[in-house]
């Protein structure tokens, strides 16, 4: 392989389209469709190659969950995002017949909200009885 060319700033718009077109305008992470405005030009900011185009918002996420993982001290990236793939993968359906005690139905969590609003509307109707006294 022939030494890498460093970019200059000017030179960055044109490479991200060519680069866009090349991918056929689909993001290099999520593969959904990518445009001009969406696009940007990333880049390993340890080595600084480029490596694709990519949303605004998959670029974003891309370096905020590398990040996540040196602080965590994920050594091994790779190996634990296919881990996660993997065991997500695994348990789309639930594999222990076991519900968290944390979770809540949509039904659930409207009767919560109903006796929420119950138990206030009770202690806004005390709180002007109290006052009438």
């Amino acid at each position: 392989m022939t030494d890498p060319i460093k970019l200059k700033t000017t030179q960055v718009k044109k490479i991200r389209l060519e680069l866009l077109e090349a991918q056929e305008f689909k993001c290099g992470i999520c593969g959904h469709p990518c445009t001009e405005d969406q696009a940007v030009l990333d880049h390993d900011h340890k080595a600084g190659h480029v490596r694709a185009v990519l949303h605004r918002t998959c670029n974003a996420v891309e370096g905020k969950v590398v990040n996540a993982m040196r602080r965590y001290g994920i050594t091994d990236p790779y190996a634990f995002l296919t881990g996660l793939v993997q065991y997500h993968q695994t348990h789309a359906s639930n594999q222990t017949g076991l519900i968290h005690p944390a979770h809540f139905t949509a039904e659930e969590k409207i009767e919560r909200r109903k006796a929420k609003a119950k138990r206030e509307r009770e202690k806004q109707k005390k709180l002007k009885a109290e006052a009438s006294n």
